[in-house]
Protein backbone atom coordinates (compact mmCIF):
# COMPACT_ATOMS: atom_id res chain seq x y z
CA UNK A 1 0.00 0.00 0.00
CA UNK A 2 0.94 3.66 -0.24
CA UNK A 3 1.35 3.78 3.37
CA UNK A 4 4.18 1.73 3.19
CA UNK A 5 1.98 -0.94 5.16
CA UNK A 6 1.54 -4.94 3.84
CA UNK A 7 -1.57 -7.01 4.16
CA UNK A 8 -0.90 -10.75 5.03
CA UNK A 9 -3.77 -12.57 3.39
CA UNK A 10 -3.95 -16.93 4.14
CA UNK A 11 -6.50 -19.01 3.68
CA UNK A 12 -6.47 -21.59 6.02
CA UNK A 13 -7.55 -25.73 5.48
CA UNK A 14 -8.48 -27.82 8.91
CA UNK A 15 -9.38 -31.12 8.90
CA UNK A 16 -11.21 -31.84 12.16
CA UNK A 17 -10.92 -35.43 12.72
CA UNK A 18 -12.31 -36.10 16.01
CA UNK A 19 -16.14 -36.29 14.40
CA UNK A 20 -16.97 -33.60 17.14
CA UNK A 21 -16.78 -29.57 16.59
CA UNK A 22 -14.00 -28.34 18.15
CA UNK A 23 -13.66 -24.53 19.33
CA UNK A 24 -10.20 -23.13 19.10
CA UNK A 25 -7.61 -20.12 18.09
CA UNK A 26 -6.48 -20.15 14.70
CA UNK A 27 -3.17 -17.86 15.29
CA UNK A 28 -1.34 -16.21 11.97
CA UNK A 29 2.59 -14.87 12.70
CA UNK A 30 4.59 -12.63 10.95
CA UNK A 31 8.01 -12.30 11.65
CA UNK A 32 11.08 -10.72 9.78
CA UNK A 33 12.88 -13.52 8.30
CA UNK A 34 16.19 -11.67 6.62
CA UNK A 35 16.50 -8.51 8.96
CA UNK A 36 15.58 -7.39 12.00
CA UNK A 37 12.55 -6.39 13.31
CA UNK A 38 9.09 -7.12 15.57
CA UNK A 39 7.04 -9.54 14.47
CA UNK A 40 2.81 -9.35 14.06
CA UNK A 41 0.17 -11.88 15.44
CA UNK A 42 -3.45 -11.99 14.44
CA UNK A 43 -5.70 -15.01 16.40
CA UNK A 44 -9.29 -15.32 15.82
CA UNK A 45 -11.43 -17.75 17.81
CA UNK A 46 -12.79 -20.47 15.56
CA UNK A 47 -15.72 -23.40 15.82
CA UNK A 48 -14.17 -26.38 13.83
CA UNK A 49 -17.12 -28.80 12.59
CA UNK A 50 -15.93 -31.84 11.86
CA UNK A 51 -13.98 -32.74 8.20
CA UNK A 52 -12.23 -30.06 6.65
CA UNK A 53 -12.98 -26.13 6.81
CA UNK A 54 -11.19 -23.18 5.57
CA UNK A 55 -10.82 -19.72 7.26
CA UNK A 56 -9.13 -17.13 6.50
CA UNK A 57 -6.90 -14.88 8.29
CA UNK A 58 -5.50 -11.14 7.09
CA UNK A 59 -2.86 -9.57 9.14
CA UNK A 60 -1.76 -5.84 8.32
CA UNK A 61 2.27 -5.43 8.33
CA UNK A 62 3.24 -1.74 9.16
CA UNK A 63 6.73 -0.52 7.27
CA UNK A 64 6.44 -3.40 5.35
CA UNK A 65 10.03 -4.62 4.47
CA UNK A 66 9.33 -5.26 0.40
CA UNK A 67 10.96 -8.10 -1.65
CA UNK A 68 12.73 -6.79 -4.70
CA UNK A 69 14.74 -8.68 -7.31
CA UNK A 70 18.62 -8.39 -6.38
CA UNK A 71 18.99 -5.52 -8.97
CA UNK A 72 16.66 -3.45 -7.07
CA UNK A 73 16.88 -3.95 -3.62
CA UNK A 74 17.28 -6.57 -1.32
CA UNK A 75 15.47 -9.89 -1.40
CA UNK A 76 13.31 -8.98 2.20
CA UNK A 77 11.79 -12.14 3.57
CA UNK A 78 9.15 -12.66 6.54
CA UNK A 79 8.24 -16.46 8.20
CA UNK A 80 4.70 -16.57 8.69
CA UNK A 81 3.60 -19.55 11.11
CA UNK A 82 -0.03 -20.42 10.98
CA UNK A 83 -1.50 -22.23 14.14
CA UNK A 84 -4.38 -24.16 14.78
CA UNK A 85 -4.42 -25.22 18.44
CA UNK A 86 -1.27 -27.00 19.08
CA UNK A 87 -0.49 -27.87 15.12
CA UNK A 88 1.36 -25.29 13.04
CA UNK A 89 3.00 -24.84 9.95
CA UNK A 90 5.43 -22.31 8.60
CA UNK A 91 6.15 -20.81 5.13
CA UNK A 92 8.73 -18.13 3.81
CA UNK A 93 7.45 -15.16 1.81
CA UNK A 94 8.28 -11.64 0.55
CA UNK A 95 5.75 -9.12 0.31
CA UNK A 96 5.57 -7.71 -3.35
CA UNK A 97 3.84 -6.64 -5.53
CA UNK A 98 4.19 -7.84 -9.33
CA UNK A 99 2.24 -5.99 -12.13
CA UNK A 100 1.63 -5.96 -16.00
CA UNK A 101 0.29 -3.46 -17.78
CA UNK A 102 -1.40 -4.87 -20.59
CA UNK A 103 -1.58 -2.47 -22.97
CA UNK A 104 2.10 -1.37 -22.72
CA UNK A 105 3.25 -5.39 -21.96
CA UNK A 106 5.92 -3.24 -19.20
CA UNK A 107 6.37 -4.70 -15.61
CA UNK A 108 6.15 -3.72 -12.36
CA UNK A 109 7.70 -4.34 -9.09
CA UNK A 110 6.43 -2.80 -6.01
CA UNK A 111 5.41 0.17 -8.56
CA UNK A 112 8.45 0.77 -10.01
CA UNK A 113 9.30 -0.08 -13.34
CA UNK A 114 11.51 -3.56 -14.12
CA UNK A 115 13.01 -4.50 -16.86
CA UNK A 116 12.79 -8.50 -17.30
CA UNK A 117 16.42 -10.01 -17.89
CA UNK A 118 16.08 -13.59 -18.01
CA UNK A 119 15.70 -17.91 -19.36
CA UNK A 120 13.83 -20.37 -19.12
CA UNK A 121 15.12 -22.97 -16.46
CA UNK A 122 15.03 -26.67 -16.17
CA UNK A 123 17.00 -28.01 -12.74
CA UNK A 124 17.40 -31.66 -15.18
CA UNK A 125 15.74 -33.84 -17.38
CA UNK A 126 15.47 -36.36 -14.51
CA UNK A 127 13.98 -34.03 -11.97
CA UNK A 128 15.06 -36.15 -9.10
CA UNK A 129 18.59 -35.28 -9.89
CA UNK A 130 17.99 -31.49 -8.38
CA UNK A 131 19.53 -30.90 -5.62
CA UNK A 132 20.12 -27.43 -3.55
CA UNK A 133 24.18 -27.72 -4.47
CA UNK A 134 23.07 -27.00 -8.11
CA UNK A 135 20.27 -24.30 -7.94
CA UNK A 136 23.32 -23.07 -6.10
CA UNK A 137 25.90 -23.02 -8.97
CA UNK A 138 23.26 -23.02 -11.03
CA UNK A 139 21.83 -18.96 -10.28
CA UNK A 140 25.45 -18.36 -9.33
CA UNK A 141 25.59 -18.40 -13.22
CA UNK A 142 22.48 -16.12 -13.47
CA UNK A 143 23.83 -13.89 -11.74
CA UNK A 144 27.23 -13.21 -13.57
CA UNK A 145 25.01 -13.47 -16.40
CA UNK A 146 22.94 -10.46 -14.46
CA UNK A 147 19.83 -12.34 -15.08
CA UNK A 148 17.01 -10.64 -12.44
CA UNK A 149 13.76 -13.24 -13.84
CA UNK A 150 13.47 -16.66 -14.17
CA UNK A 151 10.90 -18.83 -15.96
CA UNK A 152 9.48 -22.54 -14.85
CA UNK A 153 7.59 -23.63 -17.91
CA UNK A 154 5.89 -27.43 -18.09
CA UNK A 155 7.08 -28.36 -15.41
CA UNK A 156 7.62 -27.39 -11.43
CA UNK A 157 11.09 -27.66 -9.79
CA UNK A 158 11.34 -28.50 -5.83
CA UNK A 159 10.24 -26.00 -2.89
CA UNK A 160 13.68 -25.98 -1.85
CA UNK A 161 14.56 -24.30 -5.62
CA UNK A 162 11.80 -21.66 -5.07
CA UNK A 163 13.26 -20.85 -1.86
CA UNK A 164 16.66 -20.21 -3.03
CA UNK A 165 15.36 -17.97 -6.00
CA UNK A 166 13.59 -15.77 -2.94
CA UNK A 167 16.67 -15.68 -0.84
CA UNK A 168 18.98 -14.40 -3.75
CA UNK A 169 16.54 -12.49 -5.26
CA UNK A 170 14.92 -13.87 -8.73
CA UNK A 171 11.49 -12.80 -9.86
CA UNK A 172 10.19 -16.62 -10.92
CA UNK A 173 7.38 -16.78 -13.34
CA UNK A 174 6.12 -20.19 -12.75
CA UNK A 175 3.98 -21.20 -16.46
CA UNK A 176 2.79 -24.45 -15.14
CA UNK A 177 0.58 -25.37 -13.38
Amino acid sequence: KPDATGIVSVDVTVHNTTGEVVETDLRLTVDPHTFEGAGHERARRVALQPGRSTHKLVLTVPDARLWWTWDLGEPNLYTATVAAGQDSIRQTFGIKEALRDAQTGQWFLNGKRIFLRGMRYISSQWMSEANERQWSEDLTKMLDMEINSIRIGSHVEKDGFYTMCDEMGFLVWQVFP
